[in-house]
C-alpha cells in the first residue's frame, strides 16, 4: 500500500479498511434499494433444484443450514440478525458517523 498511497499499513488496517468499505456500501444499498435480510437469501431455485454436475452434483442449499450461516455472517459484521441492518455500535467502531446518522434518520439503523 505504502508505493502506491505513501501510506504504511499493516494486515488489520487493510482489514480495517476493508471493513469500512463494505459498510459504505452496505449502508448505501439499505438507504437507497431498501435492502433487508431477505435480499442476502438466494432465489428459491437454488434450494429446490440440485446441482446437475460437477463434484456437488445432486446437492442443494438447506434452507435451515442457510439461514444459520447467515446468522454467524451477521454476527461477525455486527450487525443485527433479524434484519440484516448494521448497528449503532458497528458504525462507531468503524468511525462511519455519517452512515450512521443516514440510516437512523431514516429509520433503518438496527
Amino acid at each position: 500500500m505504502e508505493k502506491v498511497t505513501g501510506e504504511k499499513a499493516d494486515a488489520d488496517a487493510l482489514a480495517r479498511t476493508g471493513r469500512r468499505n463494505q459498510n459504505i456500501e452496505k449502508g448505501f444499498n439499505t438507504l437507497h434499494a431498501g435492502f433487508t435480510r431477505k435480499d442476502d437469501i438466494p432465489p428459491p431455485r437454488f434450494f429446490e433444484s440440485p446441482i446437475t454436475g460437477g463434484a456437488f452434483a445432486g446437492s442443494k442449499l438447506d434452507p435451515e443450514g442457510y439461514s444459520r450461516m447467515l446468522d454467524d455472517y451477521y454476527t461477525a459484521h455486527g450487525w443485527d440478525r433479524s434484519t440484516g441492518w448494521q448497528t449503532a455500535d458497528c458504525l462507531d467502531e468503524l468511525e462511519l458517523p455519517l452512515v450512521k446518522e443516514r440510516l437512523a434518520a431514516a429509520g433503518r439503523l438496527a
